[in-house]
């Protein structure tokens, strides 16, 4: 299962979001497509976010539409 930082989990769900998000309240496809969701990656747009990221490449809003595109594209499996 992949966690966010912000999720508190509980019996291998999500319960809460730390930042409030989805009212406080995430189901677990709401973590998977946050925008904030801090974790393992999801998918390669993940993993290029990271890499790019650690390279100095500040990203900006086309930046995380193509992470998201790149993520639903090609997602990693779920544990």
């Amino acid at each position: 299962m992949l966690v966010c930082k912000h999720a508190v989990i509980e019996d291998d769900e999500p319960t809460k979001c730390k930042l409030g998000l989805f009212n406080g309240f995430p189901e677990i496809a709401d973590c998977m497509n946050c925008s904030q969701f801090s974790g393992m990656s999801r998918g390669l747009g993940d993993t290029v976010a990271k890499i790019t990221k650690s390279v100095g490449i500040k990203p900006c809003g086309p930046c995380k539409k193509r992470q998201a595109a790149l993520n639903k594209a090609i997602p990693y499996k779920k544990k």
